[in-house]
């Protein structure tokens, strides 16, 4: 007999071969590590508010001038804010413009032989040089919020919850997002229907948009090469500012021109408007080809070991318009969300751990979210529905509940069979939340499933499997908290039949 130690790093490495030999984990559903011990991420609950009117793209929280924090919630044609726990729909009269339409596609929009001969194609296949974004952020005490296809820079102040939003007095309109600095200036991208130009109000005054007058500090400017600006973020101070050409720093330079737009680099376009967050690193995106991080000074990828997975499952004309991404700050998380080949809609995501820099995956579906350093139960919505996550470990509405596979474990080099009699795994919580599979593999052969293990009372997993490879996977079968570390193999070797 052989007693062995098998101890995987934390962070999943997934690539097309589940027979590599690695001792790494190859695949996983809501599994997180934290230092080098594995644990199911945090469950979430629903939030007691009635269903959306129309899908939910972005969140922001806040802290009113009268103390009070506030959470909106911006969708596509529908705004509402969180006041004390109640959601009021704040949506300006007349409405927000959807973001398709009543448009079709048309001939060449999708592959040849989809969709029947004569009838109109969807028009959310078509490509466009930016596909919709969603804007909200707090002006002072007050909310802003801006939708792409509708256009206008609304407000709305807490200190008149009853009201609804209107637009900003004098701000251009036709505007693709905005951003607050640091300054105190409005910065609108896409402005007054010139998809490559941004413009900024006046200091302090939001109202004030004379680009003549010499004396307020509102001006504007257009990137060059001129390009339609797609997505922005905030990296300090400054700004990273995409076009699908190049991307830009547009950085508070003071008078006379107060802001300027410098090229850093073509670089990869974030694959969404929304796939973008900032954290305490810079700027992180995924874009067609990969993760992509700005630290206000240089631009580099990001190594993703589980891009196979990625790329495998991944609708990349679908997740132009869905893909999201957001920082989950208190654990140190970037959870990219995307939709797979399968769906019209998120329902994948990949979380990079930037502290630790190590990678996960999981089957879940989310469009936005809110959560800080100091908020442990990050607010994330579903479209129609928002839930608090890192809440107990029940998963209402998940696929699956959390799970991680190895890849192929060749105890004995892969030349000879063998037989693993028992396991003790290091398990911290209720043994009975876990089970245990063993796929079993050899070279000519089909894959087989061995029944399911469960952990005995004196914390043994009994076995008597015998392969020459298998991979391992870990179930959670309860809602409790639990925790595994390295694990204890006893094995006999066998022959090379």
């Amino acid at each position: 007999m052989n007693d062995i130690t098998i101890d995987f790093p934390p962070g999943v490495v997934n690539t097309a071969s589940k027979r590599k030999k690695t001792g790494s984990w190859r695949e996983a559903n809501l599994i997180r590590w934290e230092g080098v011990t594995l644990r199911p991420v945090g469950g979430w609950e629903e939030i007691d508010y009635p269903a959306f009117a129309s899908r939910c793209r972005a969140s922001h929280k806040w802290n009113g001038l009268d103390g009070n924090t506030y959470t909106a919630y911006l969708c596509e044609e529908h705004c509402y804010v969180d006041i004390d726990g109640v959601l009021t729909d704040i949506t300006p009269t007349g409405g927000l413009e959807p973001p398709i339409g009543t448009d079709e596609g048309g001939y060449g929009d999708l592959l040849y032989g989809d969709g029947t001969y004569g009838t109109p194609r969807s028009s959310r296949q078509r490509t466009l040089p930016a596909t919709p974004c969603f804007t909200l952020d707090n002006w002072g005490g007050e909310l802003r919020a801006m939708t792409s296809p509708d256009g206008r820079l609304l407000r709305w102040d807490p200190a008149s919850p009853a009201s609804l939003l209107t637009a900003v007095t004098n701000a251009p309109t036709g505007n693709r997002s905005f951003a607050v600095t640091p300054e105190r200036h409005i910065i609108l991208f896409g402005m007054d229907g010139d998809a490559s130009q941004y413009g900024w109000c006046d200091q302090e005054n939001d109202t004030n948009w004379d680009f003549a007058s010499t004396t307020s500090k509102a001006g504007k400017n257009n990137v060059e090469p001129r390009s339609p600006i797609v997505a922005h973020k905030s990296v300090g101070s400054d700004f990273i500012v995409f076009t699908n050409r190049a991307s830009y720093n547009v950085r508070y330079v003071g008078l006379p021109y107060i802001y300027s737009a410098k090229k850093i680099v073509d670089c990869p376009t974030p694959l969404s408007a929304a796939s973008i967050t900032e954290t305490p690193e810079g700027a992180f995106w995924g874009a067609v080809n990969g993760f992509w991080l700005y630290n206000g000074v240089n631009i580099a990828p990001v190594v993703c070991p589980i891009w196979d997975w990625i790329d495998g499952q991944i609708a990349v004309d679908d997740s132009r318009f869905e893909a999201s991404m957001i920082n989950v700050a208190a654990k140190s998380e970037a959870w990219f969300f995307f939709v797979s080949v399968d769906h019209t809609e998120n329902n994948r995501v990949a979380i990079y751990n930037y502290k630790e820099k190590f990678w996960t995956m999981g089957r879940l579906g989310r469009t936005c979210g809110v959560g800080y350093s100091n908020d442990t139960n990050p607010f994330m919505s579903d479209g129609f529905k928002v839930y608090r996550h890192e809440v107990g470990f029940n998963y209402p509405d998940a696929e699956e509940l959390p799970w991680a596979e190895t890849f192929t474990v060749n105890i004995m080099d892969g030349v000879n069979m063998m037989t693993i009699h028992q396991m003790l795994p290091e398990i911290t919580g209720p043994t009975d939340n876990i089970s245990y599979n063993f796929i079993k593999s050899s070279p000519q052969l089909p894959e087989t499933i061995s029944a399911t293990k469960t952990i005995k009372a004196n914390g043994y997993v009994d076995v008597r499997e015998t392969a020459r490879d298998f991979r391992v996977r870990v179930n959670m079968v309860g809602n409790d908290e639990w925790t595994m570390g390295p694990v204890s193999v006893d094995v006999k070797p066998r022959g090379r039949k």
